[in-house]
């Protein structure tokens, strides 16, 4: 499975390629000193050309963070809206469907989700530990978090994919990363918590994994 992740970022954007677990790219790109449309064509240019050279399995972005400044918010819209629209011009397809027929999908994930799967802790501080927190957890050190995102964001989506596809056993990881799949389906089942849910069956577990909204 080929994994393309992008952490989207206005300042320390990063982007980088996964294929069968390992990391085959990865670069994150300083846009200091650039603003507006200069901007997003010094990222737009490298990702046309990563989108071009490689075809996907997956394709995964970090979905807008809400709780940033309006400001940047709409900044981070325009150049999420360019990205979107070259991976969709590509035929990438969107959702859970998509996932099980086992055709090129894009889908975005939060921060917070691939942070509590990698690190245990969706409210993880990006401070001066963040990256020794990553090479503790999943053995792998990164010259900045940047890359350490991207690359998280990857192996993230790839148990995604390979858990809705029966590929991957629920019950092969960690409670903590069973906990981050299961707990967007639990809060939409009434009277099941999120004790109940990890001492499912592996069966069961599935069929709430198969109830994950994988968004665009």
């Amino acid at each position: 499975m080929k994994v393309y992740a992008i952490d989207q970022s206005l300042r320390g954007f990063a982007h980088m390629l996964l294929e069968n677990g390992k990391s085959i790219f990865s670069e994150r790109i300083d846009t200091e000193g650039l603003t507006g449309f200069d901007r997003i064509e010094s990222i737009m240019t490298k990702v046309e050309a990563l989108l071009d050279a490689h075809k996907c399995d997956v394709i995964v972005m970090e979905n807008y963070a809400f709780s940033a400044q309006t400001n940047n918010i709409t900044k981070l819209a325009e150049l999420g809206g360019c990205i979107k629209r070259e991976i969709f011009k590509r035929g990438y397809a969107t959702g859970r469907d998509a996932i099980l027929r086992g055709t090129p999908v894009f889908f975005t994930q939060t921060q917070g989700q691939m942070k509590k799967f990698c690190l245990a802790s969706g409210s993880m501080k990006k401070d001066s530990r963040y990256l020794l927190e990553v090479m503790e957890r999943i053995k792998i050190s990164f010259q900045n978090d940047d890359e350490a995102d991207a690359y998280m964001h990857a192996w993230t989506a790839s148990i995604v994919v390979g858990v809705i596809r029966g590929q991957v056993e629920l019950s092969s990881l960690s409670g903590y990363q069973q906990e981050s799949l299961l707990e967007r389906a639990v809060k939409h089942r009434k009277g099941l918590s999120m004790t109940k849910a990890l001492k499912l069956p592996e069966v069961e577990k599935r069929k709430l994994v198969l109830e994950l909204e994988v968004g665009s």
